[in-house]
């Protein structure tokens, strides 16, 4: 399920600097919205597809590039997948 939201990207909190998702020091975004609804998931208020913290690629991007020791980045959720255009853009 593809939920476009133009340019900007639908996100639920954004961390520049984390240990504990991943290997290192990471940045790490949560995406808003899921729609496939896990048992067991503790997310719950990132499961609605409502507008949250719209923040543009280009920006989201340069975020990341910006961010100093990082030695990754980590997509969390909702279902980052969900808005996997945007998503390519970025990974690319």
């Amino acid at each position: 399920m593809e939920k476009n939201y133009g340019v900007d990207f639908n996100l639920s909190h954004v961390e520049h600097s984390s240990h504990i998702y991943g290997p290192g020091k990471r940045f790490v975004a949560w995406f808003q919205g899921c729609a496939l609804a896990c048992d067991g998931c503790w997310n719950h208020e990132m499961w609605s597809f409502k507008e949250n913290l719209m923040i543009p690629k280009e920006q989201l991007l340069d975020r990341i590039l910006s961010t100093s020791d990082i030695q990754g980045v980590t997509f969390l959720g909702g279902e980052p997948l969900h808005q996997s255009s945007n998503l390519w853009w970025l990974i690319r």
